[in-house]
């Protein structure tokens, strides 16, 4: 989605960005969930975790939406800097 409508380099900034908080649910998601195994005493807990943050993570998806023109429109070529 960065891609669709951002610059190369804001894109490339995009993806770094959304990889950082990917690592960062990597690091936080095990804890949460030892952390709701111990306070719950069963799995289902953490599942039901699992779950709400995937069907969070859809809705934003969808609320977004697609902009087929922004996919399909070359980005704007950049003028060199004036020669001195």
């Amino acid at each position: 989605m960065p891609t669709a409508f951002l610059s190369a380099a804001a894109a490339a900034a995009g993806i770094a960005v959304i990889n950082s908080i990917g690592n960062l649910a990597g690091f936080a998601g095990p804890s949460a969930w030892g952390w709701i195994k111990d306070h719950i005493g069963s799995y289902a807990g953490g599942l039901l975790l699992l779950a709400a943050l995937g069907i969070i993570a859809m809705g934003v998806a969808l609320m977004l939406g697609q902009d087929d023109v922004a996919e399909h429109t070359a980005p704007a070529e950049q003028t060199p800097p004036p020669q001195l």
